[in-house]
């Protein structure tokens, strides 16, 4: 499907059980409708109780194996698996540093009984933090992180992530660069490819059964007048869910929860044998590095915009 069909798509509601051929549903606490997506104190936990609900529809017992992509200065996750009594083992990814650590601390104070790790590597550096087997991979609206992370350079995406808070508005730079994205069709399309096709991969090094992500209008994007970011978002994600279904080895749902009004991507592998998944996406490993070479002429085409800019 073409991407302007897609930015189509992610104008629109998509119903509350959207296809896919995966039996997974949610019915949420009716409070949820009250929740506000913002900047409040009351916005982690109550988002951490929703995500605790999604993680019992999966059986996820608490002493689980679980990776969660960028959680950033935020515990929403955190505060779910609180209220799991999770006491398994968690590896937390996230590059910037300062988010790193005090995710760690904060993690490791909501979960007591867990054990908690970081890996500082990229998810398109696709390391595998543990030993063992992953029960899920699970991420909160990280989806736009890693669209803009591979725009940038790793220092630069530092420094503006390194001082982004909740309740704390977005950084004027950062405001910029995703202007620049949106009104660049070709290099939006790029980035959305990269992000997939990594994720993908992702899943493929470290073996997960489950995926869980969500997305919904941030509080940040909402103040910055950039809420395009959430519509490009929801396209990554509907990309993603083909690109699952196409190695035959996960059923996924996609669908709007209006109750939350977030929108999630479910997907559970079908068997434990992973052999014809990987040879599945051996062929996507091509497409990994010419879209690794594409993301650095993305990079260098910033480079030189902003160059000219200042002449």
């Amino acid at each position: 499907m073409h991407g302007s069909r897609y930015l189509e798509m992610a104008r629109q509601d998509y119903p509350r059980h959207g296809p896919g051929t995966c039996s997974y549903s949610c019915t949420c606490d009716p409070a949820a409708q009250r929740i506000q997506h913002s900047s409040s104190d009351s916005w982690g936990p109550a988002l951490g109780h929703i995500w605790v609900q999604h993680l019992r529809k999966l059986h996820l017992e608490p002493d689980s194996t679980l990776v969660e992509i960028g959680p950033g200065f935020s515990a929403k996750i955190g505060f779910g698996l609180a209220e799991l009594g999770f006491c398994g083992a968690l590896f937390l990814v996230e590059p910037n540093g300062s988010a790193r650590r005090w995710a760690q601390r904060e993690y490791q104070r909501l979960l007591p009984a867990a054990q908690v790790r970081t890996s500082h590597r990229a998810v398109s550096d696709a390391d595998l933090p543990t030993e063992g087997p992953v029960d899920a991979i699970i991420a909160n609206h990280v989806l736009d992180d890693l669209l803009m992370s591979y725009f940038i350079s790793a220092p630069e995406n530092d420094r503006i992530f390194g001082h982004m808070r909740p309740g704390v508005g977005c950084p004027e730079k950062f405001s910029e660069i995703w202007r620049e994205i949106l009104g660049a069709s070709r290099v939006l399309h790029e980035l959305v490819d990269r992000v997939v096709e990594d994720v993908v991969h992702y899943i493929d090094v470290v073996q997960s059964d489950r995926l869980i992500l969500n997305e919904y209008l941030s509080w940040h994007h909402r103040c910055c007048g950039l809420g395009r970011i959430h519509r490009v978002s929801l396209w990554t994600l509907g990309r993603l869910k083909q690109r699952l279904m196409a190695t035959g080895q996960f059923s996924t749902q996609l669908f709007w929860d209006s109750t939350e009004a977030m929108q999630w991507l479910v997907a559970e592998r079908l068997t434990m044998d992973s052999d014809n998944f990987s040879s599945k996406i051996i062929g996507s490993r091509c497409r990994r590095r010419s879209l690794r070479i594409a993301s650095r002429e993305i990079q260098l085409w910033h480079r030189t915009r902003a160059e000219h800019a200042l002449s």
